[in-house]
């Protein structure tokens, strides 16, 4: 038996089935963020009904800087490295943390999409290996057998395939 292996060069190969799946995925993220925003409302107008803004607060931050400065010592000058700090006052606490938080949220969701493809593929790439091969035997081609990559899934039912599909042989030359 020669050692093929099979490798498909299309990632998208059952539209419908893959992006019907990326979209629930990405949905479910979206109602998550969606109920984890509603909570953190939730908390901030429980903090506010009892007497406490969070959202008028106001943070100063001390930044630590690497300064660089000119020293004379001896007549001579030198460039000396300084750590210090510094201050930065009046930053709201949404300033600070929603930026990032959306960023994280944009980031995550574009990652998933990607790897929502990738392993749909995963999915549908069987599924449509199976049905092509189908369609091959229902067309009277003598001998097909359904081959799925390493990793795929639905492996236990391509096997199972396989062997309805010997069964359909023997019927039909028997």
């Amino acid at each position: 038996m020669e050692n093929v292996i099979y490798k498909r060069k299309i990632h998208v190969v059952n539209k419908k089935l893959q992006y019907r799946l990326i979209a629930f995925v990405l949905f479910m993220i979206l109602f998550s963020l969606v109920v984890f925003t509603g909570g953190l409302l939730l908390y901030y107008w429980v903090e506010y009904m009892y007497g406490d803004n969070l959202f008028k607060e106001v943070i100063t931050i001390h930044k630590q800087v690497t300064e660089v400065r000119v020293v004379e010592e001896n007549g001579v000058k030198k460039t000396v490295r300084v750590t210090t700090t510094r201050d930065i006052p009046g930053v709201n606490r949404l300033e600070i943390i929603l930026p990032p938080l959306l960023i994280n949220n944009l980031v995550i969701m574009v990652l998933l999409a990607i790897f929502g493809i990738y392993y749909t593929n995963r999915i549908a790439g069987p599924v449509y290996r199976m049905e092509k091969d189908i369609e091959k035997m229902l067309r009277g081609e003598r001998g097909v057998r359904v081959r799925l990559r390493k990793g795929d899934h639905f492996t236990s039912l391509s096997e199972k395939l396989n062997i309805l599909l010997d069964e359909f042989e023997k019927t039909k030359n028997g």
